[in-house]
């Protein structure tokens, strides 16, 4: 991996000077150089009723949800699942970041980010672009590139971002890295340029789905902003997306760790994302 437009050591020594001051490693991490790739007649009436009611119940549930959709209510399970919590009282992303203690807060207006420069050859590039204010990612063909604020030991944390998926690769997939042990251990909380999400674990170098690719109304498809928030309270990981919880991990499979940005492309296409902002704040301690 080769990085471009290397500081003086006399400013190295002042970034590192700050970065463990707030308890970060020296160096910002980012992807490993090797690629990662990335289911009759003759019936009682009360049997053709016990045939019929399906029907009607279908038609029924299928109005309800245009009308749902004509008014604008939540009609996805993520929407409903997080309509359901506030109804009960449970808190939401914008309230836990809200009352917690802001630890990092990048808005990318500088060359020195807390998010790394790192291009590599037919792999990526990434780097703070303070003339557009974003980071911006070009994931190649094929290949996975992430970057990390290199903080291995985070107390319990929420860490939000928004990005876009830009709309000439609307294939590309992009998203929030967590836990992050190393090269080949983390887990990845992906959205597409076409509107799906998807969880993935990679342990070990070994990457494996933990849900499908699902489609929901409420993520914005390339060319559109989405807001990404990862919770981690020591015993869960929760996944949002622009405020709707959309994944709980009761039994996280790695131990706390490291958090980031990534993106990924398919072997047709690259993958272009700009990300607007990174904030990760500390949950209060209950």
């Amino acid at each position: 991996m080769t990085t471009e437009n290397q500081p003086e050591p006399a400013k190295t020594d002042e970034r590192t000077r700050k970065r463990t001051a707030i308890g970060l490693s020296p160096i910002r991490p980012t992807a490993k150089g090797a690629p990662q790739r990335p289911p009759h007649a003759g019936q009682s009436i009360g049997c053709l009723w016990a045939m019929a009611l399906p029907v009607v119940a279908m038609i029924v549930v299928t109005l309800l949800l245009v009308a749902a959709r004509m008014i604008e209510s939540p009609v996805s399970w993520p929407q409903v699942q997080q309509a359901t919590a506030s109804w009960f009282g449970d808190s939401s992303p914008v309230a836990a970041s809200a009352t917690a203690q802001l630890l990092i807060s990048d808005e990318f207006t500088s060359p020195d980010s807390v998010l790394r420069v790192s291009t590599q050859a037919e792999g990526w590039t990434m780097e703070p672009r303070p003339q557009s204010g974003v980071y911006y990612l070009r994931i190649e063909p094929g290949r996975l590139g992430w970057s990390s604020v290199g903080a291995s030991d985070l107390p319990a944390y929420y860490a939000e971002t928004s990005l876009t998926v830009s709309a000439t690769t609307p294939a590309g997939v992009a998203g929030l890295l967590a836990r992050r042990q190393g090269a080949d251990s983390f887990y990845l909380f992906a959205i597409s340029g076409s509107g799906d999400f998807q969880v993935q674990l990679m342990q070990e170098g070994n990457l494996q789905s933990l849900t499908p690719w699902l489609h929901d109304i409420a993520i914005n498809r390339a060319g559109a902003p989405n807001s990404l928030a990862v919770q981690d309270d020591g015993e869960f990981l929760r996944f949002f997306v622009n405020n709707i919880l959309f994944y709980e991990e009761s039994t996280p499979q790695l131990p706390i760790g490291d958090v980031g940005v990534f993106g990924a492309a398919g072997v047709e296409s690259a993958t272009e994302v700009d990300v607007d902002w990174f904030h990760i704040y500390a949950l209060p301690v209950s």
